[in-house]
């Protein structure tokens, strides 16, 4: 997923914002529909014995894409991606915590409150970095509303993994995934058709590449393998270790400025910002088993 964010953002800027969401989603539908005539081993029928909330976990992937497409050229893929891995840690606590969503309960103990203070407490380096380190976007009130709804969004995807889980052990893995970007891509193409009034495709200027088109790929691995996973290791771990990921990924298109995005300097507040945000991730984590 930290390689299909700068993917989406880059189309973006020549199909626009929804249509480039449209084209992550219906990619990972066709994908999906393959994965799940060759190796899907559960059977559509399933849908019957399955509840209403179990098939909208598309719903979470949409919002949590589309957001990280806005979010992105204001605050860089690391930045944002930090502020997803914190509201995704933070529902992942609770939802274990409660035994929400038919996941099993577990305690939420001090070191898992602890990691996510601080994690926090390496995002707060990491702004102050950015206000430090020479780049043409700055922190102002549109970098600050996406910061929320990008937490906002990370809530969202928390809540996507155990509600498409939820919906595999009725369905299948595979067919889950399938399910989920279905709705996905139904919602999303709606609002595109309706706020481009029709017009789906809408080109700003030549230069669309191949690889631009391939967000769907990464997506519909992140939420394979969240299917997966969760159940072994429950949400929060999960989360941690997804994230975690993401963020390795996300400093090094910042740093290195590939996909096109804008090449972000690592100055020592942002060191030190992702190493506590490591440390953050590490507390919570050793949470999980005491």
């Amino acid at each position: 997923m930290g390689i299909q964010s700068p993917t989406n953002t880059e189309l973006s800027r020549h199909i626009g914002n929804f249509q480039a969401t449209s084209v992550s989603f219906g990619g990972g539908v066709v994908i999906l529909f393959f994965a799940m005539l060759f190796i899907g081993e559960g059977s559509l029928a399933g849908i019957a014995d399955a509840s209403w909330w179990q098939l909208i976990g598309g719903l979470y992937g949409v919002c949590m894409v589309l957001v990280i497409t806005f979010a992105v050229p204001l605050l860089g893929i690391a930045l944002t991606i930090t502020f997803i891995m914190l509201g995704q840690m933070f529902i992942g606590m609770v939802i274990d915590g409660f035994g929400l969503l038919l996941v099993e309960q577990s305690e939420v103990s001090p070191a898992r409150i602890a990691g996510c203070i601080i994690v926090t407490a390496g995002i707060f380096l990491v702004c102050r970095g950015r206000l430090q380190n020479g780049n043409t976007v700055r922190m102002d009130f549109r970098a600050m509303m996406f910061s929320v709804l990008s937490f906002a969004a990370g809530i969202g995807g928390g809540i996507q993994a155990p509600t498409n889980a939820a919906l595999a052990s009725h369905v299948g893995t595979v067919e889950a995934s399938f399910i989920s970007f279905c709705g996905g891509f139904l919602l999303i193409f709606t609002v595109t058709l309706l706020t481009s009034r029709g017009k789906f495709i809408r080109l700003k200027g030549s230069g669309v590449r191949p690889w631009m088109m391939t967000g769907g790929l990464y997506g519909s691995i992140a939420v394979l393998a969240g299917i997966i996973a969760t159940p072994v290791t429950g949400v929060a771990l999960a989360m941690a270790c997804t994230l975690l990921g993401q963020l390795a990924c996300g400093i090094a298109v910042d740093s290195t400025g590939i996909l096109r995005s804008e090449k972000m300097k690592m100055n020592g507040w942002r060191y030190a910002g992702v190493i506590v945000i490591l440390i953050g991730i590490t507390v919570f984590t050793y949470g999980r088993y005491v």
